[in-house]
């Protein structure tokens, strides 16, 4: 009798120690599908995570196609850039008013640039660009009353050619003209540099137009009276800035 009851005893002890182990593993089995479970709710997340952060190398780049310049980065956080050109505006406040030359006199109070290469000579890129001058200029006489001939008008634009000189950058030698651009409500200056193509038949330019608002009541005979820049060495020392930013220049 004492045997059966020990031998009963051993085979329930086996039975129990049995169940322990069938436990731990059921156990083992859903800690290792929580696990797995974890890791697919986690996926999701994990693919739509964004990349650390890389350092944006054309922060301070105006470009276009295969053109490009190099600015001050302020310029490229506040200005915009549509297809045809970058446009800074309020230049004439911090923190855009210190990335300009004499700064305190706030001569300049927005900014345009256009790069580009068309299929154009180098005259006649400039010859439109004279064109815009000249019905601007024609919408200043109009609104003074004065009736200009043909000729007088072409003498009038002529006069808005402030100088022009050779330049060299990107490898490639061209021209750069400096022309007021004057308006009734608004005063231009343009820094217009043009590089013919290997062919002549095309020309890679870019195009500054610095500018300031105008509150004349009373137009001047005279438009360059409303000119950018009073002074000749403030006007040079905005030529010498834009030759600056214009050796930047790169052809891809």
């Amino acid at each position: 009798m004492r045997k059966t009851i020990t031998l009963t005893a051993l085979v329930l002890l086996v039975c129990l120690q049995a169940m322990a182990q069938d436990k731990d593993k059921d156990k083992s089995k859903q800690t290792k599908g929580e696990k797995i479970m974890e890791t697919i709710k986690s996926l999701p997340e994990d693919l739509l995570a964004q990349p650390d952060a890389v350092a944006d190398t054309n922060a301070n780049k105006i470009m276009n196609d295969n053109l490009s310049v190099v600015v001050n980065p302020i310029w490229r956080e506040k200005g915009t850039t549509s297809f045809i050109e970058f446009k800074l505006l309020k230049t004439d406040v911090d923190p855009v008013r210190e990335t300009f030359p004499l700064p305190d006199k706030k001569l300049v109070q927005g900014l345009t640039v256009n790069l580009n290469t068309i299929k154009k000579t180098a005259e006649e890129k400039k010859q439109m660009v004279l064109a815009q001058v000249q019905s601007h200029l024609a919408a200043y006489y109009k609104e003074q009353g004065t009736l200009l001939s043909k000729e007088e008008m072409a003498e009038k634009v002529k006069a808005m050619i402030a100088g022009e000189e050779d330049f060299a950058t990107a490898g490639r030698t061209g021209k750069l003209y400096y022309i007021h651009d004057i308006q009734s409500q608004q005063s231009g200056f343009i820094v217009l540099l043009l590089l013919p193509g290997a062919d002549a038949k095309s020309v890679t330019f870019v195009q500054f137009t610095y500018f300031h608002y105008a509150y004349e009541t009373t137009l001047p005979e005279d438009p360059l009276e409303l000119r950018m820049f009073t002074y000749a060495e403030d006007q040079q020392t905005y030529i010498d800035f834009t030759k600056g930013i214009l050796k930047t220049l790169v052809i891809r």
